[in-house]
């Protein structure tokens, strides 16, 4: 796995924010305004 993407509502429509510096834990809870959350593989 490369990264992760999380797509998410604002007012001027979507937008997305990706990880791909990983550290060892990460904090992926999803809150009410995300609708889709993306694995980047190799």
């Amino acid at each position: 796995m490369t990264g992760l993407g999380k797509r998410f509502t604002v007012e001027e429509g979507i937008q997305y924010k990706y990880i791909h510096d990983f550290k060892e834990n990460i904090d992926l809870s999803p809150t009410t305004k995300d609708d889709e959350i993306t694995i980047v593989k190799d």
